[in-house]
């Protein structure tokens, strides 16, 4: 899953940049720009992932097509899940196995800003492939 990391944060940041340029235009807020962290913890008790119970063709697709998982993944401004990293936000959405003959992914999520941030009520929305692996 590190490949849908470093997509779901590249996604972000282009769509936070493109959101706060527009309301800068109309002169509505100024330019902020941040760096968080998305950790996608995929195995362990402390698991963020849920996979829903299999469709008949995931059973027998090498690529597990028709697979969905549902997540709500911690996001945090440092790399760390534990101090001094700060938790900020959480992605809250899910993948389906969207490749029949290839794997591929199809991510829709949000971020859900905590609310003793300074981003309180903010979100941002991320909807998109993602080619690459998929934890079975």
């Amino acid at each position: 899953m590190a490949a849908s990391s470093s997509f779901v944060l590249a996604a972000a940041a282009l769509l936070l940049q493109a959101v706060t340029a527009a309301a800068e235009a109309a002169g509505q807020q100024k330019e902020m720009r941040m760096r968080v962290y998305w950790h996608d913890v995929v195995t362990g008790p402390n698991s963020t992932l849920a996979k829903l119970p299999k469709a008949p063709t995931s059973r027998a697709s090498a690529t597990v097509f028709a697979t969905l998982y549902v997540i709500d993944d911690p996001v945090t401004d440092g790399p760390s899940l534990t101090a001094p990293s700060r938790l900020v936000a959480h992605a809250q959405g899910m993948y389906v196995s969207a490749g029949k003959e290839t794997m591929s992914l199809l991510m829709a999520m949000s971020f859900v800003f905590a609310a003793d941030e300074p981003y309180n009520g903010s979100s941002v929305a991320i909807f998109g492939p993602n080619p690459g692996e998929a934890g079975e």
